[in-house]
This record gives structure tokens, sequence and C-alpha cells, in this order.
């Protein structure tokens, strides 16, 4: 069983045009690993997931450091303070590191992603998600979410291609297809309003931005009497969590859903 810096691959290269960052050029990641404290998978399933994610990051575009390179820049340190995240940035030529990590609660395995910045800002970012503690199921969770995650936050993707078109703009139905997921989360929302005060009924409108990277954003409560009831603050938590599927058009603007609450 393994709990430290594992495996990493290739050279930090910068790739051509035909992807589409700000910058003009790949984002470079130290990929620190998976790391399973709980012992919950053997070395072969943990050997697998880095295989997977290391495919996944190059099959993105994504130069990864060299694994000799950043071990003798590590060396015994677990590299966990925002000092030793800048050095990567300083030494290896890395913008980000990545780090994954499994803990086993229940049946469940708790999957932590953390995306920190190695170029002098320190941002962080970690998401935390569920998944069955199933090697495959592990695997097409890291598989789902990870593109994602770096795509927010680098603004990173390859542009379309014969192979894998993404749509300029998403439909009606693909909008509707996505809020029907969540549709008892929202129902939920109107359910405790009506419990915690039956007087107020009426039309809610939601007003909201859909970004490329199909993250909910500029989200307004837009009927008055519901900006601050309870239902307003919960129809938002419920809204920022819904991912829509990446487009490469503009965001998309002036969108409205509508809830009635009461009779």
């Amino acid at each position: 069983m393994r709990i430290s810096i594992v495996t990493l691959f290739s050279f930090c290269l910068f790739l051509s045009a035909s992807w589409v960052r700000a910058e003009g050029k790949a984002p470079c990641i130290a990929f620190m690993g998976v790391e399973d404290p709980g012992f919950v998978f053997e070395d072969t399933d943990l050997d697998r997931f880095e295989k997977q994610v290391k495919a996944m990051l190059a099959k993105d575009g994504i130069a990864v450091v060299d694994a000799e390179k950043l071990r003798k820049h590590l060396g015994e340190s677990s590299c966990r303070r925002a000092k030793c995240w800048a050095g990567l940035g300083d030494a290896l030529g890395a913008d980000k590191g990545l780090r994954l990590r499994i803990v086993r609660s229940g049946k469940l395995c708790t999957l932590v992603e953390t995306l920190f910045d190695t170029t002098g800002r320190l941002t962080v970012e970690a998401r935390m998600h569920e998944s069955p503690c199933k090697a495959g199921a592990v695997l097409r969770s890291f598989e789902k979410t990870l593109p994602r995650l770096i795509f927010e936050e680098t603004g990173w993707r390859r542009t379309a291609g014969k192979s894998e078109t993404l749509p300029e703009q998403l439909s009606p139905e693909q909008i509707e297809h996505e809020f029907s997921k969540y549709e008892s989360e929202l129902q939920r929302c109107l359910d405790l309003q009506a419990d915690r005060d039956p007087s107020v009924t009426g039309k809610l409108r939601v007003g909201f931005s859909i970004q490329p990277s199909g993250r909910i954003a500029q989200l307004r409560i837009l009927s008055k009497a519901h900006r601050t009831a309870f239902v307003g603050e919960c129809m938002a938590y419920v809204f920022k969590s819904i991912h829509f599927p990446f487009f490469s058009g503009k965001a998309m603007f002036g969108l409205e859903r509508q809830f009635q609450l009461g009779q």
C-alpha cells in the first residue's frame, strides 16, 4: 500500500495552437499522484488510477512534470504548504499542482481533487464528490470530474475537431435535461419554504447565465418578494451545483426559470 507522491510522466512541454487558453499555451501540471491513507485499494489499483489519469491528461493536451525531476526537487517533503507549491513553479515550471485523495466513508469513497497554483498567487481549488468504493467507479468519477476542474481553473480545453465537436450553444432541450436531474432538490426548496412560512407565495423567477464551462453564473432572484426569503437562498444553492455540458461559443445570458409557490 502507498500514501505518498507517485509516478508522474512526461516533460513539461508547451503544446500547439490547436488548444485554447488565454495565455496561448498548455498548462503544465505537477501531478502528485493518488493518496489512499485508509488503504482502501491495492497497489495494483492505485497504479491503474495513476496510469488512467496520466492518459486522460495527455489526451486533453496537458503538459506534466517529469517524475524524476519532481522527486529530486521534493526529496522527503510531502509538499503540503504554500511555500513548497510556489517552489514547484519556480524550479519546475509547473503552473498547477494536482493531488488526488481517496477516503472511505462507510460504503462510499470520498474523492478529493485538489488543484493548487504554483505561480505565486497560491490559490487552491478543491472538489469533493462521492463514488462507490470500486476501482471502476472511482476511475469513471475521475474521468468525469477532472477535465471540468482543470478547464474551469485554467481555461484550457481542446478546440472542436472532426472527432470531438462541441456545440456552439446549448439547446433548450439540453438545458431542460440538466434541470430535470435536480427536480427533486428544487422541489424540496419549495416544500421547505412552505413549511417555514406558507405566506410566501407567488411566482419565483430566477435569472442566470451559463458559461462555456457549463457552470451557472450571474444568478439573481428576479421576483422581489422572494429575494430575502429562504427559498431564494435554497434555489441559488441548487442552481450553482448544476453542471451543464461544455459548449464552444460565448456565455449564454438572459436565461430564466420560474417556480410557483402556493396555489
